[in-house]
């Protein structure tokens, strides 16, 4: 009988390490996997930090009948003009009224705002400013209200004249 249990507390113990080892090399494998995941999201947030704009200066173009606002990326991350498309938006009204949102897009409509690059790279750097132009008369108005959203969540907020 002797011969037997120590048959079977040698196998017992080499099945407890293979399963001891198993379970090291999923655990070590998902760390691998949660790791990248948690870089992804600090880096994500980092990305959100790092943009700010601010709305610098803004008119009412009457002979175009479009709103033009000037807004500078303050923050320290470069943003490409795809980045803005159709992921931007602004909002613009009455000051103390109800806002009409507009979609930042490269094509042009009635509930759209267009993007302009004045250096023409496609690519709103820091401490560049863009123009946005915004298809919404203020005929009759007196100041308004104009807030730009960007994909990441930052935004700028301004009163501005009508």
């Amino acid at each position: 009988m002797g011969e037997s249990t120590a048959i079977v507390h040698a196998i017992l113990t080499i099945v407890g390490v293979i399963l001891a080892s198993i379970f090291a090399a999923y655990v070590i494998g998902r760390m691998g996997y949660v790791n990248s995941v948690l870089s992804n999201v600090i880096n994500s947030k980092l990305e959100e930090l790092q943009t700010n704009i601010k709305i610098v200066a803004g008119f009412y173009n009457q002979t175009q009948g479009e709103y033009v606002i000037y807004v500078k990326n303050v923050g320290g991350i470069e943003i490409s003009e795809a980045d803005l498309y159709n992921r931007s938006e602004v909002y613009i009204g009455p000051y103390n009224g109800y806002p009409r949102m507009f979609l930042i897009s490269n094509i042009t409509s009635s509930t759209t705002a267009s993007i302009v690059d004045l250096d023409g790279d496609k690519v709103w750097s820091p401490g560049e400013t863009i123009v946005i132009k915004v298809p919404y008369n203020t005929t009759g108005l007196g100041a308004v209200e104009v807030k730009v959203v960007l994909p990441s969540g930052a935004y700028a907020e301004e009163v501005l004249p009508g």
